[in-house]
């Protein structure tokens, strides 16, 4: 018997489901331990938290205009294999090398110093054009414009020299 998760593509495979100490009616229970936060800054980690979890449900569906829309209009990307560019144009290289994307997130780190960063990591299995699958573990860096959920920069991180020696690059077409 397999312990692998069957995850039809553009779907996000859950490991486990987190409760919630909140109700039906976003009341805590009496006997809830939440979060010892201050007000402000616990709503502010809960938006980046939704939009990590939007960006990873998107990128499972390959939405990249739902992606796209929510970076600010200034925001940039930074990935090992294309370098830093802006968010649209580096969604549309994404959109047009990817076949189908299967999102497996691990966690989701908020900043405990009150930084405008949240980190999502993940397991990206990458089909690309040709039908070649591509899987890692990505830490992607998100960090947010002031008093905002906007994502004003994008920061990647990979190991791609597995990808590199067994697959080349997918994003550049064959001469």
């Amino acid at each position: 018997m397999s312990d692998a998760l069957e995850v039809a593509p553009g779907e996000i495979a859950m490991e486990t489901e987190v409760e919630s100490p909140l109700t039906a009616d976003h009341q805590a229970p009496p006997n809830a331990r939440l979060p010892d936060k201050a007000p402000m800054e616990g709503v502010r980690d809960m938006s980046y938290a939704q939009v990590l979890q939007t960006y990873m449900d998107a990128l499972g569906r390959s939405d990249y205009v739902t992606i796209a829309g929510l970076f600010t209009a200034a925001g940039k990307v930074r990935s090992p294999f294309l370098g830093e560019m802006a968010a649209e144009p580096f969604f549309d290289r994404l959109a047009q090398a990817s076949e189908t994307n299967v999102i497996t997130p691990i966690d989701i780190f908020l900043s405990e110093s009150g930084a405008p960063n949240a980190v999502a990591y993940f397991q990206y299995d990458w089909t690309v054009r040709d039908g070649t699958l591509i899987s890692f573990k990505v830490m992607d860096l998100f960090h947010f414009a002031p008093e905002s959920d906007r994502i004003t920069y994008l920061d990647i991180v990979y190991d791609t020299f597995p990808i590199r020696d067994s697959h080349g690059n997918k994003y550049e077409s064959p001469m």
